[in-house]
């Protein structure tokens, strides 16, 4: 017998002391949450893509969501992602839904219409009569009626009116000339009076395709790769030039170097050196500078080479001179590492607005709103993020919430298991945020983080705000997976 594996050893799961399951049953994953494990994560991910492909999207959120609570799983990133999907898919069916109530709902017709067209239908009948019964001929009526003067110069003022378009980085020439048209003459017959200036800029990111929105930096000018003006009010035509300029990196590519050029800044000030590799920098709590190095988004590959092959991924030079030429992309876009300066994360709060923002440079990369302790009991200054923990433990269970980021003293950044609204609670000094909220923040949080407390702080100039990093999150884990609980207790003020 002990040659031999036994058919339950090789076709059956033990859950229980006499309870074998068979992978191929169809309610397996439903059985190993009822008989074994009702948190078992990979159950809940793999609930989640049925329900997802069956429609049930409500349903299949929940299950995604209990995954995301257990960030040491393998399926942590792919249920970020789903849920991300998911979003998309539920907005996408409210709409379909709204306008889907919109054709079906019948339409009275409003009294004024009612009565402009009775006017016009008397109108046109008196008109007829003249016609017919008229005895002066009516092109004299009309020549009576009109008066046109001659030789008058017509000067058109007109106002500018600026925007910016985002477009898929590999939109063809004519793919941007059609969509540029067909915005500008969109704009442009909604304002008859206006001259309107349209800015396209590259992105990766499917949220930003095609969005217009008013300019509101002249620094975004400077990323533009090509312009289009239309001024309906003198000329029918729209004018699309390509502009001149050195091809650009995608904001989230941009924002993953700097992901890791932060951590490796705080790795270096704290060891004198940079890491014999960036592994080092993504390693168990209290180690865990970064949670993930980030997939670079044109490539979708995180792996790190020692010098540019255009292979894919990152480049790590640990003998370099400066971190931009320490890491970066490792695309043939990317030939110089000049092209993307360092500009480390930094957050920045205000207490009074109750307001907190993610930056890097001119990206905003988050925006939250926040609890705040009364009556100055949150202490303003600048701080540094110096302990990145999922579940923090406190006095009672819980009551840091999901995550927490320690900026020293008795102060943090960190959840709450309180159902309240976020900004009607009230802190004893520390910023607190809603779990949901405190765990989409975390990973793109590294170690060393500058935090900024300042009543009325203005953020960098010319921001753009980013819809999501998505493209960050690495597609396969495997064994990389880092334990970022602990066991001490932390006394932070809450």
């Amino acid at each position: 017998m002990g040659r031999f594996d036994s058919y339950l050893k090789k076709h059956l799961v033990k859950v229980d002391r006499n309870l074998y399951l068979s992978e191929s049953d169809t309610q397996y994953y439903e059985k190993i949450l009822r008989y074994k494990d009702p948190s078992s994560p990979e159950a809940h991910y793999y609930l989640g893509i049925k329900s997802e492909q069956e429609g049930l999207y409500e349903k299949a959120r929940e299950h995604f969501q209990k995954v995301v609570k257990h960030a040491d799983s393998p399926y942590y990133f792919k249920s970020r992602k789903s849920l991300k999907r998911l979003e998309d898919k539920i907005n996408a069916s409210k709409q379909l839904d709204r306008s889907s109530s919109t054709l079906t709902s019948p339409k009275k017709t409003p009294l004024l219409v009612k009565s402009i067209i009775s006017f016009v239908i008397i109108f046109n009948l008196c008109i007829l009569f003249l016609l017919l019964f008229w005895p002066k001929p009516i092109h004299g009526i009309v020549s009576s009626l009109k008066s046109w003067d001659t030789g008058v110069d017509v000067v058109y003022e007109t106002v500018e009116t600026p925007y910016i378009i985002y477009l898929p980085s590999d939109s063809t020439e004519r793919d941007v000339e059609d969509v540029l048209h067909r915005e500008a003459v969109e704009l442009g017959s909604n304002q008859p009076d206006q001259s309107i200036v349209i800015y396209g800029l590259k992105t990766s990111d499917v949220e930003l395709f095609y969005e217009v929105t008013p300019l509101r930096t002249d620094s975004l000018k400077e990323r533009a790769f090509v312009l289009a003006e239309y001024h309906p009010a003198i000329d029918d035509h729209v004018k699309i030039r390509f502009l001149h300029q050195q091809a650009g990196v995608d904001p989230p590519t941009v924002i993953g170097a700097n992901l890791v050029r932060t951590a490796l800044q705080t790795y270096i000030e704290e060891h004198g050196a940079p890491p014999k590799k960036v592994s080092e920098l993504v390693q168990d709590y209290p180690n865990n500078y970064l949670s993930f190095i980030p997939d670079e988004p044109m490539t979708q590959s995180d792996e790190v080479q020692e010098r540019l092959t255009d292979e894919g991924g990152w480049v790590y030079d640990r003998h370099a001179a400066t971190l931009e030429t320490m890491f970066y992309p490792n695309h043939p876009q990317v030939r110089d590492s000049i092209d993307i300066p360092f500009q480390e994360i930094e957050i920045m709060i205000d207490p009074q607005q109750q307001t907190l923002a993610v930056y890097s440079g001119v990206y905003t990369i988050a925006q939250k709103p926040i609890g705040v302790g009364e009556e100055g009991l949150t202490p303003q200054g600048t701080f540094q993020v110096i302990n990145r923990v999922i579940e923090p433990v406190g006095e009672t269970s819980g009551m840091f919430g999901d995550a927490g980021l320690g900026i020293g003293g008795d102060l943090a950044i960190h959840g709450t298991k309180s159902d309240e609204p976020i900004q009607e609670q009230s802190t004893l000094g520390c910023i607190r945020l809603t779990n949901s909220d405190i765990m989409d923040l975390f990973d793109y949080i590294p170690k060393g983080t500058v935090v900024t407390i300042e009543e009325g702080i203005n953020p960098p100039s010319g921001q753009e705000v980013m819809n999501g990093l998505e493209d960050l999150l690495p597609n396969e884990l495997g064994d990389r997976v880092i334990d970022q609980t602990t066991d001490h207790l932390f006394e932070w003020a809450s």
